[in-house]
């Protein structure tokens, strides 16, 4: 299957493959961020396919984005739940997933939204490993993957300093277009 860079394919991949990555079990980032759909729904493309975003609730930040993923012979509809929740002029996109045990769990980045562009850049999983196993976050390291406990403001702060910039994979951000409305 042809590797995408983008973080909501990386999302569906990490469950499907087993890739590793930072999760979650509640939305990062505080407060939820308002939003409306006038600016977020569409369909937005980039280089390597498109997803569709609609406003669910403008109030808390809530959407669902919706691709389409080819598999052989046939074509598959992948929904994701998505919250937006900002800190300090620092945007966490959260998309909800279930593991196999079915438990909730979340899967972030840092998001900024221009008029007609997005830019999602997703969590150094090698940078989070390091700061749990140093104890600088709270968390666990399960078979390469990272689970954070429940962040802290003073994590929020660490988390989104411009100093950390590089907690975040600056060379592979999912730059996405807006196509339509």
């Amino acid at each position: 299957m042809k590797k995408l860079n983008y973080l909501i394919v990386l999302c569906l991949l990490t469950f499907v493959t087993g890739c590793h990555s930072v999760y979650t079990t509640h939305p990062i980032g505080n407060p939820p961020l308002k939003i409306s759909a006038e600016k977020w729904d569409g369909t937005w493309i980039n280089n390597d396919g498109s997803i569709v975003l609609k406003v669910t609730d403008p109030e808390k930040g809530h959407l669902i984005a919706a691709l389409i993923e080819s598999k052989q012979d046939d074509l598959k509809l992948e929904k994701f739940d998505i919250e937006l929740r900002g800190t300090n002029d620092f945007i966490f996109i959260n998309f909800k997933a279930k593991n196999k045990k079915e438990n909730v769990l979340y899967v972030w980045g840092k998001i900024k939204k221009k008029e007609r562009e997005i830019i999602i850049w997703g969590p150094n999983v090698e940078k989070f490993r390091e700061l749990v196993k140093k104890g600088k976050l709270p968390g666990k390291i399960k078979n390469k993957d990272v689970y954070l406990d429940t962040l802290k403001d003073e994590h929020l702060k660490f988390i989104t300093s411009e100093e950390n910039a590089l907690l975040f994979d600056l060379n592979n951000p999912g730059v996405f277009f807006r196509l339509t409305k």
